[in-house]
């Protein structure tokens, strides 16, 4: 959460910790909340909640996958 740029702009945060925050699910949740909110602007939010989609999606497969190999 705290690399999510939830508490401070991941602007502020070193190079590698922003690279860190841009693979996290959490980041594009505020980032689109951020664009709704505070910039008034709706089409500004489709990408960063179509990123969540497409992680999720990879996240459940993966987990379907691991699923399935232990059970063998």
């Amino acid at each position: 959460m705290f690399l999510s740029g939830a508490f401070w702009p991941i602007e502020m945060m070193p190079s590698y910790m922003q690279s860190i925050a841009k693979c996290l699910p959490l980041y594009y949740f505020h980032d689109g909340l951020r664009n709704i909110m505070i910039l008034d602007n709706l089409s500004g939010a489709y990408l960063p909640f179509l990123v969540m989609g497409t992680l999720a999606a990879v996240f459940i497969g993966i987990a379907i996958r691991i699923t399935k190999w232990k059970e063998l």
